[in-house]
């Protein structure tokens, strides 16, 4: 079982098909009902409506919860692990600073957070040649299909960056240079 937070936002709908793709049982979580239907065709019909990732309780524990919000999402997936499950946090997109109920996390049993950063990743595990080429064999078999949401000239980039951080779109935004 994994859980992805943000499962409507341009990393998050990602995870939740790479999840799917790898196997898993995928439990999106989104805060508006307007992104309902995409989380749902990614997840298999497996979405979790609702302000707080608490929400997502009664279907855990995770073996695995992917969190790009941090905030209060983060401490409550903390709780939300099973035994040996992992998190992993990669964004604030909420909030930087989280609270959690430390019991809940350790008294799990061998739970772990794990902190990813691009950069890091690619300097110690592994050469980013190995995971795009996955990436796009993925995408030639249909199985990630990024969703491009805002094409625009490479001059917009102020624009389309603003947009972005406002949320006034999800998915990806790809920027022409020609």
């Amino acid at each position: 079982k994994v859980l992805v937070d943000g499962a409507s936002g341009g990393v998050g709908h990602l995870a939740c098909q790479l999840a799917a793709a790898a196997g898993a049982q995928v439990w999106g979580h989104v805060r508006r009902e307007e992104y309902r239907a995409a989380v749902a065709e990614w997840c298999g019909e497996r979405v979790v409506l609702g302000r707080e990732l608490t929400a997502a309780k009664p279907h855990g524990p995770f073996w695995l919860i992917l969190d790009s919000l941090g905030g209060s999402a983060l401490g409550a997936a903390l709780g939300m692990l099973q035994p040996g499950g992992t998190c992993v946090t990669f964004g604030v997109s909420d909030a930087a600073h989280t609270d959690f109920e430390s019991r809940d996390f350790f008294g799990t049993g061998g739970a772990r957070l794990y902190g990813l950063t691009l950069f890091h990743e690619l300097m110690s595990v592994e050469r980013a040649g190995i995971g795009l080429a996955l990436l796009a064999d993925l995408i030639a078999a249909k199985k990630l299909r990024p969703q491009i949401a805002v094409e625009a000239p490479w001059k917009e980039i102020g624009e389309v960056a603003r947009r972005l951080i406002d949320r006034e779109f999800t998915g990806k935004a790809v920027l022409h240079i020609v």
